[in-house]
């Protein structure tokens, strides 16, 4: 069984016993417990989106770059928290079944897929999002916009009659037309369409 303490702490019990006492200035309470493992964690995906959302709100060309950058990284944590703390309800000696420590991870697009679907077929999911409409779309563009940003793509030199493949990505247009706020709607869509799926309600920081 496992207690969580305000979200940064989980303890595990085992089967070896173990007595615990707690004092107070009116006296001690003596309990004995099976072995109990202490686990510490971080949940940032709420910091990432919340930032994502204030620079939408600025609405000036260099915000909207931030506001890529931090929508993704919010989407980037989400599913291993939502995965830690929803769909295995605190059970992290599962986590590497999922997310393997020493395997190099994929994208952030393939490895929701991943991930979703082996919840689904093992049982731990009772439905998944599909994979192929609109949002997915949306959200595909998204990843390729920041990973272009992040890693340098989109300050390549663009001229007609190049290819495709040594093009900026995105293009100094295609970032000029992206709108405020597209970032963070499509993250949105993305964690809507799970929760529908699954049947849970939304984390409270998530607009409805």
């Amino acid at each position: 069984m496992d207690i969580e303490w305000g979200g940064g702490f989980g303890i595990t019990m085992t089967d070896q016993p173990r007595t615990f006492r707690i004092e107070a200035s009116s006296g001690s309470h003596v309990t004995t417990f099976a072995k109990l493992e202490l686990w510490k964690y971080g949940t940032y995906a709420r910091g990432w989106f919340t930032d994502a959302q204030r620079e939408a709100s600025l609405g000036d060309a260099q915000a909207k770059l931030r506001e890529i950058i931090f929508a993704v990284c919010a989407i980037e944590s989400y599913l291993f928290e939502w995965v830690r703390d929803n769909a295995l309800k605190g059970e992290f000696r599962f986590l590497n079944h999922y997310f393997p420590f020493n395997q190099r991870p994929t994208g952030i697009v393939e490895r929701w897929k991943q991930v979703i679907n082996h919840l689904y077929e093992d049982g731990t999911i009772i439905g998944k999002p599909t994979f192929g409409e609109h949002y997915w779309e949306e959200f595909t563009d998204l990843v390729d916009f920041r990973n272009g940003l992040v890693h340098g793509r989109a300050s390549r030199p663009d001229a007609e009659g190049i290819s495709d493949a040594e093009r900026p990505e995105p293009t100094a247009e295609q970032l000029q037309q992206c709108r405020s706020g597209w970032a963070v709607k499509v993250v949105t869509d993305v964690i809507k369409k799970l929760h529908e799926a699954v049947g849970t309600p939304l984390p409270d920081w998530i607009g409805t």
